[in-house]
């Protein structure tokens, strides 16, 4: 079932499409769609493993949700995998693949069928059922696997707890306003999604790169509250001498997906700091749905370097390495993944997890409790 949705207002906005002349979609409204593509999904497949083609649009955020409502697992690809699908075909035989009209899909699976998600089609329809977990709700690829079958297996209480954590923490409201400058596919995208959805605030689509100007106009007319980019992303801007002060409705920055340097982390402190804006640098793997750690904003000074402390219900904690006079760092918390899954049989497990995650990365703590 999907709660992500429970707390937007009626007439609130969800979702602003800056391709579509800045089209707008209500949280009342997106229920509908959300619930007309579920009831398709239903209808075709019963409860059936998907491969979705995610491509950041309207109809693809619809198909995503439908997913978790209808309870039919769903693969989130990136648009560029579609000629590698292969290796998912063979290991996982899904039921279905969902992927905008215009894309390309193999030839075997059909010419598709609308399933009541606009411009969303359904290829292909398999009567085989590999037994799926109850708990299992989504599958992404772990970070450098894109090439490999292997993937992160996801509950609906992973979702929604770290969504949870991510609201309390970067205090999310629903006058906020987010340009979705990742894709869903990616774990920190999607955490983007998530959390601004169970927060009741408003997401902004822009089919341009943060590297256009167009990107940016459509940043400002939107009145966009918070960016988010991994360290390449802030790499760029620094080098194109990005100033948060142009941008007057700004008021959180966020960066994970990798360690940013010393220097870049201090320098985008200090600009957000001079415009009254707030920088987050935060932690996060796949396997923990996306994130597990944050520097608060206003510690961020004294703490550059570290990867700051765990998110709300969530621990940190170290563990030796044997044979070294290491320690690896630990997280537990209600965000660890079920498991992964190699074949399609282990998409019939539980969680082997329970709840903790050793990450494999060597960690210390200071007398703080930061990490």
């Amino acid at each position: 079932m999907n709660r992500l949705l429970d707390r937007g207002e009626a007439k609130a906005v969800a979702l602003v499409d800056t391709a579509e002349n800045g089209f707008e979609l209500t949280y009342a409204e997106l229920r509908e769609r959300v619930a007309r593509a579920a009831e398709g999904l239903r209808s075709a497949l019963g409860r059936g493993l998907v491969l979705h083609v995610a491509d950041d649009s309207v109809d693809s955020i619809v198909v995503y949700l439908a997913c978790l409502e209808a309870e039919c697992p769903a693969v989130l690809l990136e648009p560029e995998f579609v000629d590698r699908l292969e290796a998912l075909v063979v290991g996982y035989a899904p039921a279905a693949i969902l992927a905008n009209g215009s894309r390309a899909v193999p030839d075997a699976w059909g010419q598709g069928a609308p399933f009541g998600a606009e411009n969303y089609r359904l290829y292909g329809h398999r009567t085989e059922r590999r037994p799926l977990s109850e708990e299992l709700a989504l599958l992404l690829t772990t970070s450098g696997s894109t090439g490999s079958p292997k993937l992160v297996r996801l509950s609906h209480a992973n979702l929604l707890s770290n969504a949870r954590s991510i609201v309390q923490y970067l205090e999310i409201t629903p006058e906020e306003r987010s340009m979705q400058t990742l894709p869903t596919h990616y774990s920190y995208g999607l955490s983007l999604l998530n959390s601004h959805l169970l927060a009741g605030a408003t997401t902004v689509l822009c089919s341009h790169s943060f590297l256009r100007p167009e990107f940016w106009g459509a940043f400002g007319e939107a009145g966009c509250t918070s960016f988010a980019g991994v360290p390449y992303i802030y790499e760029t801007l620094a080098r194109l001498r990005f100033d948060p002060s142009r941008y007057p409705t700004l008021r959180t920055m966020t960066q994970a997906g990798g360690a940013l340097s010393v220097d870049l982390t201090r320098d985008f402190y200090e600009r957000t700091k001079a415009c009254g804006c707030r920088f987050f640098v935060m932690y996060g793997q796949t396997e923990a749905t996306a994130r597990m750690a944050y520097v608060p904003s206003s510690r961020l000074a004294e703490k550059i370097g570290s990867i700051g402390i765990a998110i709300p219900d969530g621990t940190l904690s170290l563990e030796p390495c044997e044979g070294t006079d290491r320690s690896e760092l630990v997280y537990a918390g209600p965000n660890v993944m079920l498991g992964y899954a190699e074949t399609a049989g282990d998409l019939a497990l539980g969680d082997v997890q329970g709840g903790v995650l050793r990450t494999g990365d060597l960690a210390s703590v200071d007398s703080d409790g930061f990490y």
